[in-house]
């Protein structure tokens, strides 16, 4: 499966290049942000009804101040940050 949309045929006279509007997401947002994130750990914590512990990397979204204070306020989620991976 690829990222592309999926190609259309159509026809048009000669001489004369048919043009195809193809549906797309450039303008939509393509990565999820501490909104979207925290939605799915409720969600999950929901099904599951269990503690979740969570190991992240070090995304700029995973380490905000604003994700920093969502994960606070729910006692259930524990959150690992993986060490950095710079040579020493």
């Amino acid at each position: 499966m690829t990222g592309r949309p999926p190609t259309g045929r159509t026809w048009g006279r000669r001489g004369i290049t048919p043009r195809v509007k193809v549906s797309g997401r450039k303008s939509e947002r393509r990565s999820l942000g501490e909104r979207d994130y925290v939605h799915l750990l409720d969600g999950a914590h929901q099904l599951l009804k269990a503690p979740l512990i969570v190991v992240w990397d070090r995304l700029s979204t995973h380490v905000s101040k604003t994700m920093k204070a969502l994960v606070a306020e729910r006692e259930w989620l524990t959150v690992c940050c993986c060490p950095d991976m710079r040579p020493s």
